[in-house]
């Protein structure tokens, strides 16, 4: 399903940070997050299985993620839903991911899904329920993303979220990045709790965790956090060193 918290416009010196949560069947294969091989270069984890992404970087500042939606039809032989948010960060930025994500779409039959395509200028959430695209332009602020539409106030993980957070220090990363971590990580009423933030389930459930901030045009200041398991039980690792390295 996966998770995505967007502080949009609303963080001082990082006018675009997420924090994300993915989840997944414990036996599909994934690499951690670096520069793939692809052209243009992309900083992002990668799903092994299909090759495409949840959430990725690229040199332009652009950050695209994407949850899957709740549908009551699934094609498995679709194209992967992860190639399309690999495609989109082809695009220079967020408007321009979110156009051709929608002509895309208008075009091609996909599993239902969400994706978030934010620059630090703008942010827009396409929500795409297998035949029809909506798009949103979201305002500055706290935003929230599941297997909905974007701030879904009766979605009991978004009220989860937004009580975790809803006590936030002033708009600075570091605090803000500290708070995220022990968010990230809660279980609500336990790991199965409907809920829950962090996930646990017999073949599935939250498999890794992300923390990005990105001021574009300063690649110097970005910062990329990764917990390669479920962050409960996994640190993050500071993989800023990397992301900046390829995006100079």
């Amino acid at each position: 399903m996966c998770l995505c918290v967007l502080l949009h416009r609303c963080t001082e010196g990082y006018p675009l940070a997420v924090a994300a949560n993915r989840e997944e069947r414990y036996d599909r294969p994934t690499a951690a997050p670096r520069w793939l091989p692809v052209v243009p270069a992309v900083f992002a984890g990668q799903d092994l299985a299909a090759g495409g992404t949840w959430l990725g970087v690229n040199r332009s500042g652009l950050l695209v993620a994407l949850t899957n939606r709740r549908s009551e039809r699934t094609e498995p032989r679709r194209r992967s839903r992860g190639l399309l948010c690999l495609d989109a960060l082809a695009c220079g930025s967020a408007r321009a991911a979110a156009a051709w994500l929608a002509a895309h779409l208008a075009a091609h039959r996909y599993n239902a899904c969400n994706l978030l395509c934010a620059d630090g200028s703008d942010a827009l959430a396409v929500h795409y329920d297998g035949t029809a695209v909506d798009q949103r332009p979201l305002a500055p602020g706290l935003h929230l993303l599941a297997d909905t539409d974007v701030d879904d106030r009766d979605h009991p993980r978004l009220r989860r979220l937004r009580h975790l957070l809803g006590t936030l220090p002033p708009p600075r990363w570091r605090p803000w990045r500290d708070c995220l971590r022990i968010a990230m990580a809660d279980h609500a009423g336990g790991g199965a709790d409907p809920a829950a933030v962090c996930r646990h389930g017999d073949a599935g459930g939250t498999v890794s965790s992300t923390l990005v901030a990105l001021a574009p045009g300063t690649p110097a200041t970005a910062e990329f956090w990764y917990a390669g398991g479920p962050p409960c039980r996994h640190g993050y690792a500071d993989l800023s060193a990397s992301l900046r390295g390829g995006m100079r």
